[in-house]
């Protein structure tokens, strides 16, 4: 199995037939230019699968608390006090406002969706910790979440969507993989960095980088690292990236039991 993304294309258009595309992949695959993909057993594909619908549910839950706030916000209501972190003396509050009978009903309606959804994520949670140790091997979860900054989400979804991780030969095939590793345009002396490409699964991107977050607060040299690219480019989303890059790699290390270093370069 080769990726479609990976398949050299000619520059220049030219006659498309399925004898000729066949004829073009031998070819290719005469020369070795045909790079091959890992292939998820059964069972990693149905881990990933369950983690992918944990992604759902969590985003299915956002957009019904905005949908919450939203309808507060179009009948002029005030939100309760710590609504922002749905605390559960806010959400409580929320139950207990004074509406119209048919709004009323309507924000019960909502109420019970953002109930059942966070009931949902109870149970997938659950279901992905009976899985994770069999699937991922228990040894490897161990050392994901021995890393700061992440915990049982961040190091369950990298582990499931990395389920080939001794396939990688080096640190940028895992972070160009991940979709971490900018693109560079360069023509002479002139080089740029452009934005990162759109590969790789963006939950888990997103994940890294909240994680990525949580280490500057728990690592002095990852606090001093993120500093250092900000001074540099002047760009908090940049500097985050770059530390959530490095977050890949540890962790891809870890994955393969290799020892780290103490310091984040």
């Amino acid at each position: 199995m080769a990726a479609p993304s990976r398949i050299p294309r000619p520059v220049a258009t030219s006659a498309k037939t399925d004898r000729l595309d066949c004829r073009k992949l031998a070819d290719f695959a005469k020369k070795g230019l045909l790079k091959p993909i890992a292939i998820p057993s059964e069972e990693e594909e149905a881990f990933r699968d369950l983690t992918r619908r944990r992604n759902s549910a969590v985003d299915s839950l956002r957009k019904a608390k905005q949908r919450i706030l939203s309808l507060l916000l179009f009948h002029g209501i005030t939100e309760s006090a710590g609504i922002d972190s749905w605390s559960k003396n806010a959400v409580k509050t929320l139950r207990q406002i004074k509406l119209e009978s048919a709004t009323r009903d309507t924000m019960g309606s909502l109420m019970r969706e953002m109930d059942f959804l966070i009931g949902e994520l109870r149970l997938l949670h659950k279901c992905m910790e009976n899985h994770s140790f069999k699937v991922c091997g228990k040894e490897r979860m161990k050392r994901l979440q021995s890393q700061d900054g992440v915990g049982f989400v961040v190091s369950t979804v990298f582990a499931a969507e990395m389920f080939r991780h001794e396939c990688f030969q080096n640190s940028g095939q895992v972070t160009s993989y991940l979709g971490l590793a900018p693109m560079v345009r360069q023509s002479g002396e002139q080089k740029k960095h452009g934005k990162l490409p759109p590969v790789g699964q963006r939950r888990l991107r997103s994940l890294l980088i909240e994680a990525a977050w949580s280490w500057i607060g728990k690592d002095t040299s990852a606090r001093e690292f993120y500093k250092r690219i900000l001074g540099h480019t002047g760009l908090s989303q940049k500097a985050i990236v770059a530390l959530a890059r490095k977050l890949a790699v540890r962790l891809w290390y870890r994955s393969l039991g290799v020892p780290l270093a103490a310091k984040v370069a």
